[in-house]
């Protein structure tokens, strides 16, 4: 391999060997019923040191320094945009709630992210809350999209189950 190229395969192979390592102790640590402050079915901390969730932004940073300082840009042909997911309190209407939900796609909010696409030749997916017309009456789906790197969305899957509920419930916010 020529001194020029950066050798990102063995941050890789760490990664994917740390990765396993912790799974396995995770889940070892959850089957075992050890101290559930480290090992819980629960969703916890970003910072537990027994969850994976802190390994993306490490070795992220990690590899793109690597990559920076070789003078090389990303090698990434796509990325994926996290849903941060829907509003979990009650609203007294839908009105409440539609705000929340994109109309069109891309839209205000969403256009600069497709234009970065774009003049980075990158493509995405991205899952958003969507309010859609059809056949004179709107619908609400929890939509995930690909985007191709010249900007076009290729795919689109809907689903019609939108988290939250339908009355009030005291013990949520």
């Amino acid at each position: 391999m020529s001194d020029s190229k950066p050798r990102a395969l063995p941050l890789l192979l760490v990664a994917a060997a740390l990765t396993l390592v912790v799974t396995v102790l995770r889940l070892v640590g959850e089957r075992q019923g050890w101290d559930p402050r480290w090992f819980s079915t629960e969703p916890g901390s970003i910072l537990n040191p027994f969850g994976i969730v802190w390994l993306v932004p490490v070795f992220g940073f990690l590899l793109g320094r690597r990559l920076a300082v070789a003078g090389k840009p990303p090698f990434v042909s796509s990325f994926f945009v996290p849903a941060f997911g829907f509003p979990r309190w009650f609203f007294e209407s839908q009105a409440e709630i539609d705000f929340y939900f994109e109309t069109e796609m891309p839209g205000p909010t969403t256009r600069p992210l497709f234009e970065a696409a774009v003049r980075l030749g990158v493509g995405f997916n991205i899952g958003y809350a969507e309010l859609a017309t059809e056949d004179g009456r709107q619908r609400h789906f929890n939509t995930s999209i690909v985007v191709y790197r010249q900007g076009n969305i290729v795919g689109k899957y809907r689903k019609v189950h939108l988290p939250g509920h339908n009355e009030y419930e005291a013990y949520r916010p």
